[in-house]
């Protein structure tokens, strides 16, 4: 099931974010999720099995003064789930 992201998802995020090997950099702000979920100008869904996120998606308006302000200028938000990995 999908639904609109909210603060209370983002321990479930963030560990989902981690599961997926070399997506988490260490070098964004410690409180990144919760900029993206407090946001008006993003949207985010999570989806959901058994009543566990296992799925995150989100976007944003990005207008070129803003992209200093993003975590990383190669990241923007992707879909995350971790059975869409590749093998290594």
């Amino acid at each position: 099931m999908f639904r609109v992201g909210r603060t209370s998802d983002i321990a479930g995020i963030r560990a989902l974010m981690k599961s997926v090997i070399g997506f988490w950099d260490d070098a964004w702000r410690a409180d990144v999720l919760e900029r993206v979920l407090g946001s008006t100008e993003t949207i985010a869904f999570v989806h959901l099995e058994a009543g566990r996120i296992d799925g995150f998606i989100c976007a944003q308006w990005v207008r070129l003064t803003y992209l200093r302000d993003w975590p990383s200028p190669t990241h923007r938000c992707f879909p995350v789930s971790p059975s869409g990995q590749e093998t290594p």
